[in-house]
């Protein structure tokens, strides 16, 4: 497979990616109106937190891994654990907004996930 064309299909991917969170932080918005979790809000708050500080330590050090001049396949996995990573922290946190209706978990690891994905995109993985 031509590299042009790997490197389409990981644009792709990314973009997938980041626009299925965002989507689902804007409905994530739109219906978290007013609830209180009581103390499972704390849990959440405390867990996606502890999530976050992981993923970005993870993306780091995976992207350590990679090297001038890595491989495709090697930059292809790479790039898929780092954005899966990010991922799955963003989605416990708009999840625990939407059980608890705290703001605060989904907004802050959107934003954790946005700044992970615009630090590890495409272009500077490859």
């Amino acid at each position: 497979m031509p590299s042009s064309s790997r490197d389409a299909q990981l644009k792709f991917l990314y973009a997938a990616m980041l626009s299925g969170v965002l989507l689902f932080f804007a409905v994530v918005l739109f219906l978290s109106g007013g609830r209180d979790g009581g103390e499972s809000t704390v849990i959440f708050r405390w867990g996606w937190l502890a999530l976050a500080v992981i993923a970005v330590f993870a993306a780091g050090f995976l992207r350590g891994r990679l090297q001038r001049g890595s491989e495709a396949a090697e930059v292809w996995t790479a790039a898929i654990l780092i954005w899966g990573v990010a991922e799955s922290a963003a989605l416990l946190g708009l999840v625990s907004t939407l059980v608890t209706g705290d703001l605060a978990p989904g907004l802050g690891s959107t934003l954790v996930f946005v700044f992970l994905m615009i630090h590890h995109r495409p272009s500077q993985l490859v």
